[in-house]
């Protein structure tokens, strides 16, 4: 081909369209990928910004995880760009965990999985109970508590997890992530100090790895039930034509809806102690630089009124969520305390450690939220203390009007986090179990709690 022809292609718009085209196409399958950042990879930015980045990958995208398994976060949230089959995913999947909820409270309550009740001032064991017997009794007579043992947690467990499917999935407030990423940027990079970037991450790992050992020790409580307390007794059990593989198969739906249920009580407690957890080293970073010195009154004001606004809602409706599960904590732990008390039947021991288990497991989950929340109140006292410790000795060039409005603000400043709309303190804590101990004793002692054991009175 001769130069003129060579040009006159060259000229041709078209031509250049083709070219680019392929320039494009290669550069896309090209296994060579130019990254274009104005960002430089060193120094302290990139430190917090791969700080930042660690965080994600090991404390958010669990909790992350957790709440997509229990429908309180839709599939693929944080992608531009949605398949259809995602979208038809997230329709389906919140159906499938509230029907498996709903069989899992409507199998509690058929086969009466509490192992004694009350009959007529007796106590008997449902298992040891011939099925002969049961043709001629009624229901409701060998179930008369069931409301308190099975229905009441039920209809309360089944709110909590509305109320955050509509708080946490509709309303998308994950307020959790921008408080975490707040705090991160105020502390300390370095290795170095008290309140550290790593000491966070630890502190929030170490609240997941136990909501972790919490929901398998309640699955392993739950397994644990089956050798002791047979179903095949049970007021209710399928047809005998299909009775061996229906009950497995219902034993393992139910025990789905058990462990969906323990990850609902998990994620409430986990989102309500992580924000307890990151408020108070929000206040020790500022109570450093208080005594530091390190900050402006103005600056240090600011700092307060945001621990304020994220105590304000922590006290909105993940506060009420929580308050919600620690009432359906307290009457699982009552419940069980109870049915420990008055023990009766045969194979007492393994009775024994059963309830003994289930008791101290949802002791446990009761009492670490309102620990977290004494915590947050002891820590936002101390503000007081220092600004007094302000006002007294000076702060920089600062007036001694600037100083008197320093110290108003911060004892009017009301950092307390509330749970059934009160403060929580530990010493409400501790007077509260003393006098549920002693009241525990009197009713033993008065034989108005009679139990069936020499070894309670």
């Amino acid at each position: 081909m001769s130069r003129m022809d060579t040009n006159s292609l060259s000229e041709d718009p078209s031509v250049h369209q083709e070219l680019n085209r392929a320039e494009y196409l290669n550069s896309q399958d090209s296994l060579l990928r130019v990254e274009i950042s104005d960002i430089e990879r060193s120094g302290e930015y990139f430190y917090t910004t791969g700080i930042l980045r660690r965080c994600n990958q090991q404390v958010l995208k669990p909790y992350w995880r957790l709440l997509i398994f229990i429908s309180w976060r839709p599939f693929a949230r944080d992608r531009v760009l949605r398949t259809c089959r995602y979208t038809v995913w997230n329709v389906f999947y919140p159906c499938i965990i509230t029907l498996l909820l709903l069989f899992s409270y409507m199998y509690s309550v058929l086969v009466c999985t509490s192992p004694t009740v009350v009959l007529k001032s007796r106590i008997i064991d449902l298992q040891s109970v011939n099925l002969t017997d049961l043709e001629h009794a009624h229901k409701r007579e060998y179930c008369r508590d069931i409301f308190s043992i099975s229905i009441l947690p039920n209809i309360l467990h089944f709110l909590v997890f509305l109320y955050g499917f509509w708080y946490i999935r509709i309303q998308e407030n994950e307020q959790i992530y921008a408080l975490i990423e707040q705090v991160f940027l105020q502390a300390n990079p370095m290795q170095r100090g008290s309140v550290t970037q790593g000491a966070i991450i630890k502190s929030l790992r170490l609240i997941l790895v136990c909501g972790a050992l919490w929901t398998f020790s309640t699955v392993g409580i739950n397994g644990f039930y089956l050798p002791v307390f047979t179903y095949k007794k049970s007021t209710w059990k399928p047809s005998h034509s299909s009775s061996n593989s229906m009950t497995i198969v219902l034993l393992v739906i139910e025990l789905l809806g058990k462990t969906l249920q323990h990850l609902i009580d998990t994620a409430v407690v986990v989102n309500f102690t992580v924000q307890c957890e990151v408020i108070m080293y929000y206040m020790k970073i500022i109570g450093t630089r208080m005594q530091e010195k390190s900050s402006e009154l103005k600056t240090i004001m600011n700092d307060i009124l945001r621990v304020k606004q994220s105590v304000t809602r922590l006290n909105g409706p993940i506060g009420s969520m929580t308050s919600l599960c620690i009432f359906y904590f307290a009457l699982r732990f009552v419940v069980g305390l109870s049915i420990l008390i008055n023990n009766h039947g045969e194979r007492k021991t393994m009775v024994w450690i059963y309830w003994c288990l289930y008791c101290f497991i949802w002791f446990v989950i009761m009492i670490f939220p309102l620990y977290q929340a004494a915590r947050v109140n002891a820590t936002c006292d101390m503000y007081q203390q220092e600004g007094h410790e302000v006002r007294v000795f000076g702060y920089h060039s600062s007036t001694q009007a600037e100083l008197d409005s320093f110290l108003l603000f911060i004892t009017s400043a009301k950092l307390k986090v509330k749970l059934f709309c009160l403060p929580i303190k530990q010493a409400y804590i501790c007077i509260g179990f003393v006098v549920g101990s002693f009241t525990l004793v009197i009713l033993l002692l008065a034989n108005i709690i009679r139990p069936n054991d020499l070894l309670f009175f």
